[in-house]
C-alpha cells in the first residue's frame, strides 16, 4: 500500500483540519467553493467517507493538517545558506513545517532571497533574471516533495545553497520500477495522490515532464547541468552562475 493512500486513523477532522490551508490550496488550484468542503476533499482523494465519517489519508494530512509534524515528524523542508562549499558555517537557516504546498512556496522564496539577481531591460519592460532559473528551482523542489519516500525515517527534504552550487535533496532514490537509464524519459510516481494534488497548482505544468523542463530552463540560461545523484537519497545540483557572494 502506498504511503499517501493509507488512512491516518489518528487524524480528527474536527480538531486537526486546517481550514486556512485548505482555502489557500483551493485558491492556488483554482477550485471553486460550489461544493461542500468535505465533498471537495473527497474529490481530491485527500479523504474519503467511511462509515459516515470523513477519514483523511496521509496525503490529505500532509497538505491540510494544522500540524502535519504531529503525525509525521520528519515531513519538513530544511533550507540553509552556507559560507563556502561545505556545511560548516551557516549564514541563514529556515525549517518549514507547514503543509506541502506551503513548504514548496516558502522554499522557493528562500532561494530567491539568497540567489544573485540581475535585471534585463527590454524596451520599457524590466525582467528579473536569477543566476539559476526560478522555473528550474520550482521543478526541482516539486520533484523532491512529490517523489520523496515518506516511509524513510529520520531524514527530511533539504534545500541547501552553497557558494558554488544549489542542492535540493529528498530521502529515497529512484522509485521502484524506474531504471536509471530511463530517468528523465519515463515517469513513475511514488506518491500518486501527492503528485495529483501538486499537479493542480501552477507549479506543475504536466506530470512526468519536470526533469525535461528543468534541463531546458538551465540550458536556456547558458548553465551546465543540472547534475542528478541517485542512492538512498535523490539529489539535484545546480551550478551557481558566477559563484555566490557569501
Amino acid at each position: 500500500i502506498r504511503f499517501d493512500e493509507q488512512i491516518c486513523e489518528n487524524f480528527d477532522y474536527l480538531k486537526d483540519f486546517d481550514k486556512d490551508k485548505f482555502e489557500h490550496y483551493a485558491r492556488e488550484a483554482q477550485i471553486s467553493n460550489i461544493l461542500k468542503t468535505e465533498d471537495i476533499l473527497a474529490n481530491l482523494n485527500a479523504a474519503k467517507i467511511i462509515n459516515g465519517k470523513l477519514k483523511f489519508n496521509n496525503a490529505g494530512v500532509l497538505f491540510f493538517a494544522k500540524n502535519p509534524q504531529r503525525f509525521f515528524i520528519d515531513a519538513i523542508t530544511d533550507c540553509a545558506l552556507f559560507k563556502g562549499n561545505d556545511r560548516v558555517d551557516v549564514l541563514d537557516r529556515k525549517i518549514f513545517r507547514s503543509g506541502l504546498l506551503g513548504q514548496l512556496q516558502e522554499a522557493i522564496l528562500f532561494c530567491e532571497k539568497h540567489l544573485n539577481l540581475r535585471y534585463e531591460f527590454k524596451g520599457a519592460k524590466r525582467e528579473e533574471k536569477y543566476e539559476i532559473p526560478v522555473r528550474a528551482i520550482e521543478e526541482a523542489i516539486v520533484n523532491s516533495l512529490m517523489h520523496r519516500d515518506y516511509f524513510f525515517k529520520g531524514a527530511h527534504n533539504t534545500v541547501y545553497i552553497y557558494q558554488d552550487f544549489l542542492e535540493i535533496s529528498n530521502p529515497g532514490g529512484l522509485p521502484k520500477g524506474l531504471a536509471q537509464k530511463d530517468f528523465g524519459k519515463k515517469s513513475v510516481r511514488r506518491n500518486l495522490i501527492i503528485a495529483d494534488l501538486l499537479a493542480r497548482t501552477k507549479y506543475v505544468e504536466k506530470i512526468g515532464s519536470g526533469i525535461k523542463r528543468m534541463k531546458q530552463a538551465v540550458k536556456k540560461a547558458g548553465l551546465k547541468g543540472p547534475k542528478f545523484k541517485f542512492g538512498a537519497f535523490f539529489d539535484i545540483e545546480f551550478v551557481r552562475q558566477n559563484g555566490g557572494v557569501n
